[in-house]
């Protein structure tokens, strides 16, 4: 008989659901406007999943809480440089901002004891 070991993983449940919204909006409105009323109309209302499957979010064991108070770090300050809004980004701003962030988090990941040598944060860079 082998043996077996517990391991964690991540799943997340991805359900499709479909619902009709009936919405008003200016008689000349794009498209644009006119998808963007209607998925703000359906945000409030309650959908019924008909169908659903399941995916492995990561191969690896889900993040500690130390690795997620990084990560929303991260998250946070990449918002507020731009990325993941329609708004344009200055590319000087850009890359100056992207520079303070990359020496932030590596001097919080040198703090909690990840990065400790030169080889090993040239390694993870090469990946």
């Amino acid at each position: 008989m082998s043996k077996k070991k517990l391991v964690t993983r991540s799943v997340r449940r991805i359900g499709y659901a479909q619902l009709n919204v009936s919405i008003n909006v200016a008689a000349n409105a794009s498209q644009d406007e006119i998808r963007e009323a209607a998925i703000s109309a359906a945000e409030n209302k309650e959908f019924s999943e008909y169908r659903w499957e399941y995916v492995l979010t990561t191969d690896g064991p889900p993040p500690d809480m130390h690795d997620l108070e990084l990560l929303l770090s991260l998250y946070g300050r990449l918002s507020a440089i731009g990325f993941g809004s329609d708004e344009p980004i200055d590319g000087a701003d850009l890359v100056d901002q992207i520079g303070e962030l990359y020496i932030e988090t590596e001097l919080r990941l040198q703090a909690a004891g990840v990065l400790t040598d030169e080889e090993q944060i040239a390694s993870w860079g090469s990946n």
